[in-house]
């Protein structure tokens, strides 16, 4: 009888990350688990790194921010470089000065307050990748207001799933799957009965599947607008994915799905276009020949070019 797989779980940046893993031909599950304990540790210690809801390497930046440049390590200074090259490629509409704003809307949230009209204006002028100051000379950033913020989200858990598939890979192990709170990144043995089978939430409708995308040696994303939402003067006019260009957001995609080879790449992107809009959207990925799955406000579901070919190809 086929052994069962080994899965486990943690609470990790917020929300819960899960390793599941076939039996292995080389490795005991004793050292699976040991390995995949060493995995978590690796994204805890990203967290602790990244985190900016308290002291870390990443938030020294924003506790410096109007006051002086901040020194950080090639981990940070990588990360804010391709998040900056990615501001650049989508025309700001990905941005991690966003937090600008979304710190302000995620404390309004804790003390369960809305933010007022005025707050919100103001807080949106600080929105503008072009005004972080890189300095490569010495791996140094400098927000120059002191009330611009950088964030991660949208791109520190695709980054942790892809370091903890890097720890595992490195160890040997085949056919896993590692699941950072949405952000989902497999490995497949050449031999593998099938692909991995990966559900999309269905927007309308949280206990069901709009549909399924299969993965091999690949990494898929999916960003929605149904999780957090922003109140302004009481009123809901935004979700937690803001426009930077506008400080509000896109009503056209509710859903963006998208697969691409790291989990960083597909966190990212599936987050920059719900932002776009469908047509600005599908012309983006398309460009990219990545495999998208969208559904708008209507529940209609477009496709990408790469995602259409398949989807033809089957039939």
């Amino acid at each position: 009888m086929a052994q069962p797989p080994i899965e486990l779980q943690q609470k990790i940046m917020g929300g819960t990350f899960i390793i599941k893993c076939f039996p292995q031909p080389i490795i005991s599950r004793q050292q699976v688990q040991k390995c995949c304990e060493e995995a978590f540790a690796e994204a805890h210690r990203i967290e602790q790194l990244l985190t900016d809801f308290k002291a870390s390497p990443f938030n020294e930046i924003n506790y410096q921010a109007g006051k002086k440049a901040v020194t950080v390590n090639k981990e940070i200074w990588d990360i804010i470089s391709y998040a900056q090259q990615l501001s650049k490629e989508s025309n700001g509409l990905f941005d991690i000065s966003y937090a600008s704003l979304g710190h302000l809307w995620r404390a309004k949230k804790q003390d369960k307050k809305s933010i007022n009209h005025q707050q919100w204006e103001e807080a949106k002028q600080f929105i503008d990748y072009k005004k972080i100051v890189l300095n490569s000379k010495n791996q140094s950033v400098f927000l120059p207001s002191n009330k611009m913020r950088i964030g991660l989200g949208g791109i520190g858990k695709g980054y942790a799933v892809d370091k903890i598939y890097e720890k595992l890979e490195q160890q040997g192990f085949e056919n896993f799957y590692i699941n950072g709170a949405g952000d989902i990144r497999v490995h497949s043995h050449t031999a593998a009965p099938r692909p991995w089978r990966i559900g999309i939430r269905n927007p309308f409708n949280k206990k069901t599947q709009a549909g399924f995308v299969q993965l091999t040696n690949q990494a898929c994303a999916t960003s929605g607008d149904y999780l957090n939402n922003i109140k302004v003067d009481g009123k809901k006019v935004s979700h937690h994915i803001i426009n930077p260009h506008t400080g509000n957001y896109s009503q056209d995609i509710i859903s963006s799905t998208v697969i691409a080879d790291k989990a960083i790449i597909a966190d990212t992107l599936a987050t920059t276009s719900i932002i776009m809009g469908v047509e600005m959207a599908l012309a983006f990925l398309n460009k990219k020949d990545l495999f998208a799955v969208l559904i708008n406000q209507q529940g209609k579901v477009l496709l990408s070019n790469k995602a259409a070919m398949q989807y033809q190809t089957k039939d």
